[in-house]
């Protein structure tokens, strides 16, 4: 399987699978690929969400911060290897 399905069965959380679907949001264009990212806990590479996502409107746009969008890498919800719960919420000391 690959990362449309585990966008479809929730692995990554519920955020990239609201931006991949193009009814809740008709002006966002998101565009997704796959990379690797060490695990904050044990450093294991992870199989990691890369989306990319613009507004149709500032796709024109003659800002080019406007016309690249956001990138928003997005890890599983936990780490295969140590089993170890990612969130984003946490502050490193």
């Amino acid at each position: 399987m690959g990362w449309r399905s585990d966008i479809a069965r929730g692995v990554y959380g519920n955020l990239p699978r609201a931006l991949m679907d193009r009814s809740l949001f008709p002006l966002v264009e998101a565009t997704c690929s796959q990379i690797c990212l060490p695990c904050p806990s044990c450093g294991a590479d992870l199989p990691c969400l890369d989306i990319n996502f613009i507004d149709i409107r500032d796709k024109q746009s003659t800002d080019p911060r406007a016309r690249t969008g956001l990138r928003l890498p997005v890890y599983p919800q936990q780490c295969p290897t140590c089993g170890c719960a990612i969130t984003y919420d946490e502050v490193e000391p």
